[in-house]
């Protein structure tokens, strides 16, 4: 099975780069890896099961794909860290608009205390 062409938009600049099919494949190692070690577990709410591979340091600021910039997170602790609009995170994971902010504060400290900078 051949992977997709996968496509990377800065925010900085918003152009947009073409991975390589070697790329591609390096990355679905690396996630792998990074899966495997943390036991497909959140590292931040301990959900099982867990698929999102988690840049610590966002590419988009200089982070890299270095096993310790990188962490196993559920969906919603994912997206409690990443861009994503508060109305996204109220209907997708029903939390109140309120608690948003909190909520965000509390993932972020988590990360915090495990991959101290």
């Amino acid at each position: 099975m051949r992977p997709n062409k996968g496509l990377k938009v800065t925010n900085d600049e918003r152009s947009v780069i073409k991975a390589t099919d070697s790329q591609v494949w390096r990355w679905q190692e690396i996630r792998a890896e990074v899966l495997r070690r943390d036991n497909k577990c959140c590292q931040v709410c301990g959900k099982p099961y867990s698929g999102q591979v988690h840049h610590v340091v966002p590419r988009s600021q200089g982070g890299t794909d270095d096993f310790d910039n990188l962490m196993t997170l559920c969906g919603r602790c994912h997206m409690l860290v990443s861009p994503v609009p508060d109305w996204l995170l109220t209907k997708v994971w029903q939390i109140p608009a309120g608690d948003i902010p909190i909520e965000r504060q509390k993932t972020q400290a988590a990360i915090d205390l495990l991959r101290p900078s």
